[in-house]
């Protein structure tokens, strides 16, 4: 079950009541299946009016000694998301698309420096990069992209439904963000936009923690294939 984001002052979200999550370990990788029900597909958010549909998966960092506060971690115990959202799937697209009739002056040089956020490194203008972004926080305020992105993914939308695939390898090229191994527990929580909604950073839906069992015994006539419970 999911439930609008809490904190000091209410910021809406919540139109997502529930979400099924499964997972599966194959080869030393870790690959979580996230779907639920919305009845729009938002992946462009060309229009300054529109927001994107997305998801995302919280780890507590590998040197938290504790369960870590949900809203973005604490300053003793950080955590680890996994963020993937469907316009950075779809990819950029030119204002021209929605805005037919529109007049735009023209750039004098085709130098990347006029692409001013793809200049500096914003990861949404990035989307060869993928559409799943790592990131970390201590806590809420300090968000922020991981220097090392190895977290894929992929989400398809059909019959009113989205689902989305995260994988990982169990050792993350930072050592401080989350880990997995065969027989191991770990806590996560899921967190759904949607941009229907006018969703966005804080307004959200959100779960609590769960527990994440990675099994340790091989599945019957496989020997490299275990099912992870949540």
């Amino acid at each position: 079950p999911l439930t609008a984001q809490l904190g000091a002052y209410s910021t809406g979200g919540g139109s997502v009541p529930t979400i099924s999550a499964k997972a599966l370990h194959h080869k030393g990788k870790l690959y979580l299946r996230v779907e639920w029900a919305d009845s729009t597909n938002d992946a462009s958010t060309v229009r300054v009016e529109d927001f994107s549909d997305a998801v995302a998966v919280e780890f507590p960092a590998l040197s938290a000694t504790s369960v870590p506060s949900l809203c973005m971690g604490q300053a003793d115990a950080g955590v680890n998301i996994w963020h993937w959202r469907a316009d950075s799937q779809a990819g950029l697209k030119d204002p021209l698309q929605v805005y037919a009739g529109a007049q735009i002056d023209g750039y004098p040089s085709k130098d990347a420096l006029f692409y001013t956020a793809r200049a500096v490194g914003n990861p949404f203008a990035q989307p060869d990069r993928g559409p799943v972004q790592t990131l970390v926080s201590q806590t809420f305020g300090t968000l922020s992209p991981s220097t090392d992105q190895d977290v894929a993914g992929q989400g398809v939308y059909q019959d009113g439904k989205w689902a989305v695939v995260f994988e990982r390898g169990y050792e993350a090229k930072n050592p401080q963000q989350a880990k997995f191994n065969n027989g191991t527990r770990t806590d996560m929580a899921f967190a759904v936009w949607n941009g229907s909604e006018g969703d966005r950073n804080g307004r959200k839906s959100v779960s609590q923690f769960v527990t994440l069992s990675v099994a340790d015994a091989a599945t019957p006539g496989s020997s490299d294939t275990n099912t992870a419970a949540l």
